[in-house]
């Protein structure tokens, strides 16, 4: 099966053997996330004194991409209902700029949370409200050359003053990009599953990503995906 960016090649392969290595990876990669979406500042340097660890070599800010590319990874996170009318911003030298207004709330950006890590992101409206707004401002502190305990300084001083806010009603911010990389609490970059991240329940949020993970595996199409996304945003808001 085809991804939606078009760029995976079919191939015969061991789902079994794939469902219990994906959600090996859920188990591993979703504490990170849930730090990090919970309280960004923590989370934020947790991710920094991570990457220290690693071997990798140094990269102050991430590699640019082609905009199109860019634009078409980013609303890869979202459910085709709201990819079309979604903002979306690219990351260029200076840092990120918008390229698209949102028409329904929605807000598709690819963040780094480290330089070599990509994280495409599709946010809901409270979580456009709180979470995008420190995502360009640490790329901003990167071009600037500031180092990453410096911008742990700065976050968790902006939480602190009330400049970023955490949410205050339902957060949900869609992963569902088949390029997810992500950093894991040893600091090392790898692949992570489609999932969707809801501030309140991480019990929720683990469910999600498994049995889309089994979906997908079982050779679900992207529409049917789509359909259990949309169906599992209703359950949530109830």
């Amino acid at each position: 099966m085809e991804s939606r960016s078009g760029l995976d090649r079919p191939v015969r392969t061991d789902w079994a053997s794939t469902r219990r290595k994906m959600i090996g990876r859920i188990a591993i990669g979703l504490l990170s996330l849930a730090i990090l979406w919970i309280n960004p500042a923590v989370g934020q340097q947790a991710l920094t004194t991570a990457a220290a660890k690693s071997n990798a070599p140094s990269q102050q800010t991430p590699q640019l991409m082609d905009r199109q590319r860019e634009i078409a990874l980013a609303l890869s996170a979202c459910p085709l209902s709201v990819a079309s009318t979604a903002a979306v911003y690219v990351l260029e030298k200076s840092g990120y700029v918008k390229v698209r207004e949102s028409q329904n709330g929605f807000t598709a950006i690819i963040q780094h949370l480290v330089p070599t890590s990509q994280e495409p992101l599709c946010m809901n409206a409270e979580a456009t409200r709180t979470h995008l707004p420190h995502v360009p401002k640490v790329a901003e502190m990167r071009v600037q050359g500031k180092s990453p305990e410096e911008i742990n300084r700065f976050v968790a001083d902006a939480f602190t003053k009330g400049v970023f806010q955490p949410p205050s009603r339902t957060s949900i911010c869609y992963m569902l990009s088949t390029e997810n990389l992500v950093p894991t609490d040893s600091g090392v970059v790898q692949p992570f599953p489609p999932h969707v991240r809801k501030r309140e329940n991480a019990a929720v949020e683990t469910a999600f990503a498994v049995q889309y993970v089994t979906h997908k595996a079982d050779g679900a199409t992207q529409s049917e995906l789509d359909d259990f996304a949309s169906a599992a945003r209703k359950a949530s808001a109830q």
